[in-house]
């Protein structure tokens, strides 16, 4: 039989023992067989719990239908159901649970939140985007979800009054997993400042060392690793201390499926929107020395929810679809004004959307330049008529525009340091002019708009240093939905061929990790 028909077998065996609920002993004892668990492991699910399918894509399965699939497949144990000391599922998440549609991020993170309850984690990392609705907000959301945030590299600790722990202890089937937390030190850049005052983020090499420690002290059979840290830097870390026995290592924050072996070790990220999840099995020999109880490599497979057209949906968990059907309702009743129409689909990131925007902001604040931070659009304009909850999942961010003066010299810095997006200056032979094509002064004042968590620093930009003292104004949407309610689109006279698409700026070189 092949290593996944055995697999198959044994989770098949496993669903059926399960669904018995036939007693087992709640301490390994010496001299047994080696233990298999099997870690669930997703991140970046960024508030896609509804499922979501688009003409000639996969449709995207949702938490209720992945809750489902768990289930019947892996013989998951919820712990808001249920005791699961002595299951042999552990689900776990590299962080960025909520800002992303409207359905979450209208209700800053609560469906999410909720969500990953119903799911069973038992554990996140801490995402650069968990606290973008505050701290008050983050603590709520962290309560209603009643699993432990993690990130060794995040200081004070949760219980000195920070926001996670380095690492926690969970039980399954006599075992204890060790699971250490790490979150990217560059997460402050990528949210508003402000709420991220008093943490301090460390070098994740060194914490990953100092948690993994910590946890074998505190008993751990095995040590795993779950980051909100992309696996392209997260492999150097681990091929550099195999003296860790990391039974694996999960990843985050590049929204990709990438699984690497360092050296033996699983280093995986799993993608992101709860279209695909990675099962990982352990095989844990309690007999073994302290911190080599490993009895057998750890396998991972990626395991994909998405759906091609024409075949059957997948299997949905009622109550929590019925959840996520009440959250929808309540953004329909909200946010369901239809407000413009678009032939074509407008894609996140990309020049019409940008263009779009930059030029409505500088329009209705009459300033000479407009900059848009790269990565603030998270969603596309999809074809069709466009409703309030469509700039909301195009915008999730609570962000405010700030107007401020500008020396050319500070000018352009800003416009070259951070592959943002312009409205007013174009580059032209390499260099950047104003959109008349004359040379910007140094030392004259220009009026440039931009928001609040650039302003703040955030992605790099340095307005705030160059135009200390400037005033926060309106919603950054605001002079969006001005201009489609004033413009009125339609299906006749869509919104799509109205919009400027040549990039102003060629777009940054290199890999950019701003998610």
């Amino acid at each position: 039989m092949s290593a996944r028909g055995g697999l198959l077998v044994a989770l098949l065996a496993l669903s059926a023992g399960c669904a018995s609920r036939a007693p087992r002993p709640t301490e390994a004892t010496a001299g047994q067989a080696p233990i298999e668990l099997t870690l669930l492991y997703t991140s970046d699910e960024h508030g896609w719990m509804a499922p979501v399918r688009e003409p000639g894509k996969p449709k995207r399965g949702g938490a209720a239908a992945l809750l489902a699939r768990w289930r019947a497949t892996e013989g998951h144990c919820v712990p808001d159901d249920e005791r699961c000391d002595d299951a042999r599922t552990l689900a776990l998440s590299g962080g960025d649970n909520w800002t992303g549609p409207a359905i979450s991020t209208f209700f800053k993170g609560e469906l999410a939140a909720l969500a990953m309850r119903r799911l069973g984690y038992s554990a996140s990392a801490l995402g650069n985007h968990e606290l973008d609705f505050g701290r008050a907000i983050f603590a709520r959301n962290a309560a209603a979800s009643r699993l432990p945030y993690l990130a060794a590299n995040v200081t004070p600790l949760a219980r000195d009054g920070g926001v996670a722990e380095a690492f926690t202890i969970v039980r399954r089937r006599g075992v204890k997993v060790g699971v250490v937390g790490l979150s990217t030190r560059s997460s402050p850049s990528s949210g508003m400042r402000s709420n991220y005052d008093g943490l301090a983020y460390g070098d994740e090499e060194p914490a990953m060392l100092r948690a993994t420690e910590q946890a074998y002290e505190a008993g751990a059979d095995v040590v795993v690793v779950i980051s909100h840290v992309c696996a392209e830097e997260l492999a150097p870390m681990v091929a550099r201390h195999p003296e860790l026995g990391l039974a694996f290592v999960g990843a985050g924050h590049c929204h990709r499926v990438d699984l690497r072996d360092v050296g033996g070790t699983p280093v995986v990220e799993p993608g992101s929107f709860m279209r695909s999840y990675v099962r990982a099995t352990l095989s844990i020999d309690l007999d073994g020395a302290p911190r080599h109880r490993l009895a057998a490599p750890t396998r991972v497979e990626k395991v994909s929810l998405e759906i091609s057209e024409g075949h059957p949906d997948e299997p949905e968990d009622a109550r929590l679809r019925g959840e996520i059907q009440a959250f929808a309702a309540r953004t329909r009743d909200a946010l369901g004004e239809i407000v413009g129409y678009t032939a074509a689909r407008i894609e996140p990131d990309s020049a019409p959307l940008t263009n779009w925007i930059t030029d409505r902001w500088r329009e209705a604040t009459k300033a000479d330049v407009a900059i848009l931070n790269r990565y603030a659009t998270r969603q596309a304009i999809p074809s069709g008529p466009i409703t309030l909850e469509t700039l909301y999942g195009v915008l999730p961010f609570d962000n405010n525009l700030v107007v401020m003066q500008l020396r050319g010299a500070d000018l352009l810095q800003n416009v070259t340091c951070c592959g943002g997006h312009v409205s007013g200056v174009i580059e032209r032979d390499g260099a950047v002019v104003l959109e008349s094509g004359a040379p910007i002064d140094a030392n004259a004042l220009y009026r440039v708009v931009s928001t609040d968590y650039a302003y703040a620093g955030g992605s790099g930009f340095t307005f705030g240093r160059a135009a200390p003292g400037a005033q926060t104004g309106e919603d950054w949407r605001a002079p969006l939905l001005r201009w489609l309610r004033a413009n009125k689109t339609t299906e006749a006279s869509p919104l799509d061929p109205r919009l400027d698409a040549r990039p102003r700026r060629p777009p940054p070189k290199g890999r950019d990790h701003a998610h």
